[in-house]
């Protein structure tokens, strides 16, 4: 079913019977997302509660573990996932979105419960934690080797290659960090950190990194992002924030106060 579809997820059957069985599978496809392949686990059915223990598969080349329970005696029914993902690839778009993961070696975790009758509903009661790292990979969205150029460039910055730089391209990163605490449906990052690779030649320290803060609804499927990168480490920073629709953010370049700073000098 559609992440915000409220149509009811029908749990009624899990009352119909009592079941305990090993589970493989060669290639699973749940809900139409990405395949697991060489899928194992224990799956046990009791007094309308569905557990899938000691979970095993192959997802992107890496190894995913974790643990499902779906609460049908519960009102509402309940559902937790305990999973865990290691050594996976990107070779490709995540989502297909316009500020996106698009390569990479990935690991993350995810810890999460949600209460609800409706795949609308779970996605507005989502509570839990999330956390990635990604290393040699593509940010796609924006270009932050160019931005850096730019801002860096003599006599003085080259605004509207800085603006460019914002407005789209990609960025090849040596790691990506984030973490998130969600509550509600809504992620709220506390972590999120990005070295990018091939920083202007005699650049400063940390002028290749750049930070990531805000939150996404989950339920809503907007965001409120604020990316920053600092050129100079005495210079204020470089903004960009996405707000509105995961689908098409709107972009606000923060670029005023560099400006300000490089014209003073």
């Amino acid at each position: 079913p559609e992440a915000r579809s409220t149509a009811s997820l029908g749990l009624d059957w899990l009352g119909l019977l009592d079941a305990e069985l090993a589970v493989e599978a060669a290639r699973l496809e749940p809900l139409g997302w990405t395949p697991l392949e060489a899928f194992s686990g224990t799956l046990r059915l009791a007094d309308r509660v569905l557990r899938l223990d000691a979970t095993q598969a192959k997802l992107g080349g890496g190894s995913l573990q974790g643990s499902l329970l779906v609460d049908g005696a519960a009102s509402p029914p309940r559902l937790t996932l305990d999973a865990r993902l290691a050594d996976a690839t990107v070779s490709a778009p995540l989502f297909d979105l316009p500020f996106d993961l698009g390569t990479g070696r990935v690991e993350g975790h995810a810890k999460l419960r949600a209460d609800g009758h409706s795949m609308a509903a779970l996605a507005a009661t989502l509570d839990g934690s999330l956390g990635l790292v990604v290393r040699d990979g593509l940010l796609v969205g924006l270009d932050l080797a160019a931005l850096q150029a730019a801002a860096l460039a003599e006599p003085g910055p080259d605004e509207a290659a800085m603006r460019q730089a914002l407005a789209g391209g990609g960025s090849a990163f040596d790691r990506l960090e984030a973490a998130a605490q969600v509550s509600a449906g809504r992620a709220r990052l506390t972590t999120g950190t990005i070295a990018t690779q091939g920083a202007p030649q005699g650049a400063p320290q940390g002028a290749g990194e750049a930070s990531l803060a805000g939150d996404i609804d989950l339920a809503r499927a907007t965001l409120d992002l604020r990316l920053a990168a600092r050129p100079v480490a005495e210079a204020p920073e470089i903004g960009l924030r996405l707000t509105g629709p995961l689908a098409e953010p709107r972009r606000l370049p923060e670029l005023a106060p560099f400006l300000r700073w490089r014209a003073e000098r």
